[in-house]
């Protein structure tokens, strides 16, 4: 899983403040102008979303807090 973070520059994990992940902690990249790929970290195994340009604004705007 370490090498998929590194190899796509993900960020760091770090606590969800917006309310859109339930406060779990989340890591983020942007894949091209128009998708990018979420990681959520739960206690129980990681989620993968990948996101389009149809929620991008929504939460681009959440993740400027990170």
């Amino acid at each position: 899983m370490e090498n998929v973070f590194k190899y796509y520059e993900f960020s760091l994990f770090k606590k969800d403040e917006s309310g859109s992940f339930s406060g779990n902690d989340i890591a983020f990249t942007e894949l091209n102008s128009t998708h990018f790929l979420i990681f959520e970290k739960k206690i129980t195994p990681i989620i993968c979303l990948f996101q389009s340009t149809e929620t991008k604004m929504k939460l681009a705007t959440n993740l400027q807090k990170y």
